[in-house]
């Protein structure tokens, strides 16, 4: 990368082609995200994600047990700024969207870019 900055990375596994656009820096940055809803139990508890030492925008946490239920990401325990959408274990949550379905209860690894929207919950046990 010539410049520095944010990029998207598509990648055509069948053609073996790649594209890296640039795309323009998120001009948020959040103190904290948090998973709330029923996976938690409740709607009034937060389960804390950590912030990557490297992007301010990526947050994670491993080995979470959460409940089948639903959920939300959000920024700074408040309903101000909350992320959601209706597919399960992977997607693009949009700002208000709807609830994130979760079938399972399970420990699951969970990755969350708040730049974008993108998350992945992979089931590890």
């Amino acid at each position: 990368v010539l410049t520095e900055g944010y990029y998207k990375l598509t990648v055509d596994i069948s053609a073996l082609t790649y594209t890296f656009e640039p795309v323009t820096a998120p001009t948020q940055t959040y103190s904290n995200i948090s998973i709330i809803g029923s996976v938690n139990g409740n709607w009034d508890t937060d389960t804390q994600l950590t912030q990557s030492t490297f992007d301010p925008h990526l947050w994670t946490i491993k080995g979470v047990s959460l409940s089948g239920g639903e959920f939300k990401f959000r920024a700074n325990n408040a309903w101000d700024t909350s992320w959601g959408t209706n597919s399960e274990f992977f997607g693009t949550a949009t700002i208000n969207g709807a609830n994130i379905p979760l079938t399972a209860e399970w420990i699951y690894d969970v990755y969350f870019n708040d730049a974008s929207g993108d998350y992945t919950l992979i089931p590890v046990k």
